[in-house]
């Protein structure tokens, strides 16, 4: 079951693999894992522009991939597709995505509109979590003069 080679594997709440040059063992983890969902790497700008085509090749490998014929896969989505907030932006045809879900059509595109309005939905809360302070003074505005 357990395909990592160069790192160690710690069993604690989570599952944790830690060692030197794992990176590219980061796809054979996930299925390791059994991770059927898509997953979230989360870095800072250096350590994504250091590592990211190295996660990438990774996951090709170890062929991890979103398998829309996996039941728990559109379960996921359909989830997303009954949610309020989805049914209520406006930017699609809910009636024609739904017929597409039910008569399992497009089923890529569709998941394409879910993570859309996952990263919507995101901005719009870390957007909202802003303390906004529109009081302050214009100071670098050098297109007209200073107030």
């Amino acid at each position: 079951m357990n395909s990592v080679k160069k790192g160690h594997l710690m069993e604690l709440p989570n599952r944790v693999l830690i060692g030197h040059d794992i990176i590219g063992e980061f796809g054979s983890f996930l299925n390791d894992l059994g991770v059927d969902k898509p997953v979230l790497f989360v870095s800072g700008k250096n350590v994504q522009n250091v590592v990211k085509s190295s996660i990438t090749e990774s996951l090709e490998i170890s062929q991890h991939k979103f398998d829309f014929s996996n039941q728990k896969y559109k379960k996921y989505i359909l989830e997303i597709l009954n949610e309020k907030d989805f049914k209520e932006m406006g930017l699609w045809d809910i009636k024609k995505i739904n017929d597409d879900y039910n008569n399992n059509q497009n089923i890529n595109k569709i998941w394409i509109l879910c993570k859309y309005f996952l990263m919507i939905k995101g901005f719009d809360e870390k957007y909202k979590s802003i303390e906004k302070n529109i009081n302050i003074p214009e100071k670098f505005n050098y297109l007209c003069e200073p107030i």
